[in-house]
C-alpha cells in the first residue's frame, strides 16, 4: 500500500492522542520515551499508587550500574568476571 500518513491529532485513537506529545510533523521516538517515563513516575507519586513494571526503579538503577561496572572490570581486565 503506498500512500502518506499525516500525523494530525484527531485522527489518533484515544489511548495514541494521551502519549502524543509533539505537533504534527515532528519525530516522535527515543527522546519521548523519557517523557513518557516521567509522566508515568509523576502520576504514582500524585495518587500514591506504583504499577511494578511501569517504569524503573531504583534498585534497578542500581543492577544496571552492578552491571555496567562488570563490564567495564572485564574490559579492563580482558578476562571474564564474576556478575
Amino acid at each position: 500500500m503506498n500512500g502518506e500518513f499525516i500525523k494530525d491529532p484527531s485522527i489518533l485513537k484515544p489511548a495514541t492522542r494521551e502519549i502524543t506529545g509533539y505537533p504534527g510533523g515532528h519525530v516522535e521516538g527515543f527522546p519521548e520515551s523519557f517523557k513518557q517515563n516521567f509522566v508515568k513516575i509523576y502520576k504514582a507519586i500524585e495518587t500514591g499508587k506504583q504499577i511494578e513494571g511501569e517504569y524503573a526503579t531504583f534498585e534497578d538503577g542500581l543492577k544496571e550500574m552492578i552491571i555496567c561496572e562488570k563490564v567495564f572490570q572485564s574490559a579492563k581486565e580482558g578476562r571474564w568476571v564474576e556478575l
